[in-house]
């Protein structure tokens, strides 16, 4: 389960960031039939469709980030086969293409098998623990309890410097 999920965060990592690096679609940031190919292809819904989905499957309402690394163009979800979570904000401009993937997990226990001794602690400012991890040269993510909930998000520094520990940090922090 736990090498599952990570393969799930790099493979959508991969995909989206080939997506948004693809010649073609940064000739053609503007044209919303490739993002709703994007979408169909990811099985992805409005973000809104998805949290309802998932706090109705948990029966719980579902504690967010306030603060994101960038201002998303464009929000989309599901609800993975594990049973998780997962949004995607993208933004997407003509000299501009970022995205962030984040998975949400209930019960708070399902984070236990993404945390290895390998993992950088920290202590969030809520007293809480968050497990910082270099997965490749590509990819950083965190992983955290709070209210309840689990959490894993990353994403690739050189798309955005907000994927360093502190940034993910600082996102981490803003869910009230």
């Amino acid at each position: 389960m736990k090498i599952k999920l990570i393969i799930w965060v790099v493979l959508a990592v991969i995909v989206s960031f080939n997506f948004l690096n693809n010649p073609q679609t940064k000739a053609n940031t503007h044209d919303e039939k490739q993002i709703e190919e994007f979408v169909k292809g990811n099985n992805y819904m409005p973000v809104r469709e998805a949290i309802a989905l998932f706090e109705k499957k948990v029966n719980k309402k579902v504690s967010l980030p306030t603060s994101l690394p960038f201002e998303p163009t464009h929000r989309y979800g599901k609800v993975t086969d594990n049973g998780d979570l997962q949004i995607h904000y993208m933004n997407v401009s003509n000299d501009h293409h970022e995205d962030f993937i984040f998975y949400v997990m209930y019960p708070e226990s399902e984070i236990d098998q993404h945390i290895t001794q390998e993992d950088k602690v920290i202590t969030l400012d809520d007293g809480n623990k968050a497990y910082f991890r270099v997965n490749s040269t590509h990819l950083r993510s965190l992983a955290f309890k709070k209210n309840g909930w689990a959490y894993l998000i990353g994403g690739n520094p050189k798309q955005n410097a907000k994927y360093n520990v502190d940034g993910l940090i600082e996102i981490a922090n803003s869910i009230k």
